[in-house]
This record gives structure tokens, C-alpha cells and sequence, in this order.
């Protein structure tokens, strides 16, 4: 890595850059400018978040997005970047407080179900995880969006993730078994860059999951769509997504089902990803 340790530190401590954030920073850093696929080629990052993480870097102002088809991601020169980066931090800590105060304020009048209202701030991948898929193995129901639904297509390529392995492994085996209804979203682009030709092994592993009557997979055209709709829902939670590798974990049957209706309102609008979705992947098509 270029990256001195001191900018290591800064990234890590005000931006909340992680290991993976980092490596691609300092490969752009290197290449000035590169597509999604050229990032997970030569930058040490799981293939399944590698939007991820540039979406992270875009949205917080260290690298700009150049549309296309590819869609490229250009390397920022860093006053400027730093620059931006400060003034996107602020704007967003605003947000921040006064969203706040916006669902504390709604909390306070919802009844729970269950309960009380359980609402928890994990800052650990693997934590994250862990909760997850104790909310899978107890839920009849899961709606997921992005980059967590494409795990679900690279599993062949998971992260070193112990806990990481056994939710997609479970996740899949509820699905095979059918004895959960699940909902994915996934954003176009994402899927037509990764999943390009007849014999690539994700192109195999969407068109086999099409076998499932109880998955129901969409697809996006929407930019940035996974900036307005970053929540994983089950029966009784739901994880919002807040920055990387962060999340806001509440538990209550009523605010779940508030989400529900908002994804599935979202998921309706959306285009099916069928065989059709399939055969324009393995001939090399943007499908539309």
C-alpha cells in the first residue's frame, strides 16, 4: 500500500474507512481511474462488496463517478477531496441529528408487539452478521436489497467471514428448502458487470435460483439506488444501514411491518429478474 500511516489513520478514525475501503482508495490512488471490475481484479477486496465499498467512497466524497457503460470511478485529487469529504460529513451529521430526533420522536408512539422497542447500534461486521442470521433462522419472511442480495449470487467467492459463510449458506438453504419468502433487489448495473457471459459461475447461480417459487428477485435502473433504500427487513426487525460496516438493529413487530410495506411498495415498482434477465446477461446485453 502508497498510503502513508498517517493517512491511514485519518481515513480510519474521521471517515470511517475500513481495510477494504483503504485498499481501493490506494489502488485508484495508483490507476487515477478504474471500472468496478478492474477494482475487485487487482484490489484485495471481496468480489460481492466491491460496489460497495466504491458507492462508500463516492458518496463520501473521495471519488467521483463517471456514468457509463461501465459505469468508471475516478480518483479525486485530495484537497479537493478532503475538502468535499469535511463538507459531506458535516451536511451529514445535521442529517443525522435531526433524523434523530424525527424517530425518536415516532418510536415514542409506537407500541411493540412483542415488547418494548430494542433498538442497538452495531459497529462490527461480524456482530452484524451474527444478528442476522439469528433473525433468518426465526423469521418465515426477508426482504434484502444490493449488496447483500448479490451475496447471494458470488457465494462461491464469500468473504473470510466465519459467521459471513453460515448466514449465506443458510440464507440459501432456506431458500432451496422453501420454507421462507424472499424478496432481493438488486441494481442492474451491479448484476450486467458481474455477471457477463453463458458460462460465468454467477450467470449459473442466478439462473438456478429461479427454480424457487418462494424467491422473488427484481432489478433496479434506479441511480444510486441502494443510497434511498439501504435495509435489511425480517418479521421483527430491521437493520439500517448508516454508514460502512454500520447499523442501526431494531427489534419491533410494528415498525418491521411499516418496512415491509415501504420495500414491498419499492419491490412492485421494480423490473423481475426472470430467464429472460438471465439469457441478456450470458449474451453480453445491458438489460433494461
Amino acid at each position: 500500500m502508497t498510503l502513508d500511516v498517517e493517512t491511514v489513520n485519518l481515513l480510519k478514525k474521521e471517515f470511517g474507512f475500513t481495510e477494504n475501503h483503504l485498499f481501493i482508495y490506494d489502488y485508484l490512488l495508483q490507476k487515477r481511474e478504474a471500472t468496478a471490475e478492474e477494482v475487485f481484479r487487482n484490489a484485495e477486496v471481496p468480489k460481492g462488496r466491491v460496489y460497495e465499498f466504491l458507492n462508500d467512497l463516492a458518496e463520501s466524497g473521495f471519488v467521483t463517478e463517471i456514468y457509463g457503460r461501465p459505469k468508471r470511478y475516478q480518483f479525486k485529487p485530495p484537497v479537493q477531496a478532503f475538502r468535499d469529504a469535511l463538507t459531506l460529513k458535516e451536511s451529514h451529521l445535521l442529517e443525522v441529528e435531526r433524523d434523530a430526533i424525527r424517530i425518536a420522536s415516532k418510536l415514542g408512539s409506537i407500541e411493540s408487539v412483542a415488547g418494548e422497542t430494542t433498538i442497538q447500534l452495531v459497529n462490527d461486521f461480524e456482530e452484524y452478521v451474527s444478528l442476522n442470521l439469528k433473525d433468518l433462522l426465526s423469521s418465515s419472511a426477508s426482504r434484502t436489497v444490493g449488496a447483500s442480495a448479490v451475496s447471494i449470487i458470488t457465494r462461491d467467492e464469500l468473504p473470510n467471514s466465519t459467521h459471513y459463510n453460515l448466514f449465506i449458506r443458510a440464507y440459501l438453504d432456506r431458500i432451496t428448502a422453501g420454507d421462507a419468502n424472499v424478496k432481493l433487489i438488486f441494481a442492474s448495473d451491479l448484476l450486467a458487470n458481474m455477471a457477463k457471459g453463458k458460462n460465468h459461475p454467477y450467470t449459473r447461480n442466478l439462473s438456478e435460483l429461479l427454480r424457487y417459487p418462494k424467491l422473488k428477485m427484481r432489478y433496479s435502473t434506479e441511480e444510486k439506488m441502494e443510497a434511498f433504500l439501504r435495509f435489511q427487513v425480517f418479521d421483527q426487525s430491521i437493520y439500517l444501514r448508516y454508514a460502512p460496516d454500520k447499523w442501526v438493529y431494531i427489534q419491533s413487530p410494528k415498525i418491521a411491518e411499516k418496512f415491509i410495506t415501504l420495500y414491498d411498495h419499492f419491490f412492485e415498482g421494480c423490473k423481475p429478474v426472470d430467464q429472460a434477465f438471465v439469457e441478456a446477461l450470458r449474451s453480453g446485453r445491458q438489460p433494461l
